[in-house]
């Protein structure tokens, strides 16, 4: 009896546990960093995802330092977050700097949630869930960010292959591509956000030669983003 009854709670508690997003609703979380010049030209600068209240982008610092200076060097523009549906609809909404981190290089940006819904008056805004606790070595992650110019993000796999102490980063087992940085990094256990991928790790050839791609990417922990958002008081 007492068996059953164990057996009973722990089908109870497994129905009760929230399910981890789908693809869809990665995707459905997940923006272009854009800056659009005054000959309405644009230039995709990284990726972005929602967090907090609704009204926040979570993504890199480097990439909003990206967009300031190709602003500065196009003589004019403006930051946006753009997001192309599957369903052919698309919007655009200017963004600004809530708070930032440079020696984390991870930055918030605020919009407007209105502007969306005049765009696409069904869209739902779904921040992403922080993790409570850092991955461990070997842990399997995944990764969505776009790629490029790409019109829709792409979908990465992989596993934690170790940690750089200072500054604290991630070290993932798979490159990170032009226009990825920013992309949010889950657990593929539980689907929470557990960092925000930074950059391509570079092997050096020495001497006097380029650097070139070791296969391996940085991301920045997730208590960055969240002592971030803490301090902006926002979280």
């Amino acid at each position: 009896m007492k068996g059953l009854l164990i057996a009973l709670l722990l089908l109870m508690a497994q129905g009760s546990a929230p399910s981890k997003p789908k693809a869809a609703d990665i995707e459905q979380s997940v923006l272009k960093i854009i800056v659009l010049t005054p000959q309405n030209q644009v230039a995709s600068i990284g990726t972005g995802f929602f967090v907090g209240n609704g009204n926040l982008i979570a993504t890199a610092s480097h990439v909003y330092l990206e967009a300031g200076k190709t602003i500065v060097d196009g003589s004019g523009g403006k930051m946006y977050a753009l997001k192309s549906l599957r369903s052919g609809q698309k919007f655009a909404v200017p963004v600004q700097l809530a708070a930032e981190d440079f020696a984390h290089d991870v930055a918030l940006l605020r919009f407007d949630p209105s502007l969306i819904k005049q765009q696409v008056t069904n869209f739902e805004i779904k921040p992403l869930e922080l993790a409570d606790k850092r991955p461990e070595m070997g842990d399997s992650v995944e990764f969505m960010g776009y790629f490029a110019g790409d019109d829709f993000p792409l979908l990465s796999r992989t596993l934690v292959a170790g940690f750089t102490p200072s500054p604290e980063l991630l070290v993932l087992d798979l490159p990170a591509n032009p226009g990825q940085s920013g992309s949010p990094v889950l657990s593929l256990e539980t689907g929470k956000v557990v960092g925000v991928l930074s950059s391509f790790v570079p092997v050096v050839l020495l001497p006097g030669g380029l650097p070139t791609h070791s296969g391996l990417s940085r991301s920045v922990e997730v208590e960055h983003l969240k002592r971030l958002m803490e301090s902006a008081e926002v979280r």
